[in-house]
């Protein structure tokens, strides 16, 4: 066997192992599926839904919402984190900012905005999510 081809051996076995071994998310990273388009509002009902949209990178989620909390029309920018199945953040906009907490439960985002308790149900995954801030090759949404 000339050079080349032990190096091609031990290339290709490298690899497969990279490729086989699992493990718990590194720092910066999500097992939670955030990203996305949420349609909600309070568990009670209201005119105006709320719409949330989600981009994911790892452990971290931007977007944007727009919807009627309180009877005031929200719309802003969104920045949050993850921790666990939590989802804690700010809006900017409106004239102010308003933060909130929403936990997934399946295919619900639950909590409040703020200060309203909500209940968001996803619409659909985006592109552009990496929910694995190590994939080599950015995971998209299904």
């Amino acid at each position: 066997m000339n050079r080349s081809s032990r190096l091609l051996l031990v290339s290709l076995a490298l690899w497969l192992a990279g490729c086989a071994s699992a493990s718990a998310p590194a720092p910066g990273t999500s097992a939670v599926r955030v990203g996305g388009l949420w349609v909600g509002g309070p568990p009670s009902g209201g005119s105006v839904p709320i719409e949330l949209t989600l981009t994911q990178r790892g452990d971290q989620a931007s977007g944007t919402v727009e919807g009627m909390i309180r009877g005031e029309m929200v719309r802003g920018i969104v920045q949050a984190r993850l921790n666990g199945p939590t989802v804690q953040g700010s809006i900017l906009g409106s004239g102010r900012t308003a933060s909130f907490s929403l936990t997934l439960e399946g295919e619900v985002l639950k909590g409040s905005i703020g200060g309203t308790g909500v209940e968001l149900r996803r619409q659909g995954y985006l592109a552009g999510s990496i929910y694995r801030s190590t994939d080599v090759t950015p995971m998209q949404a299904p």
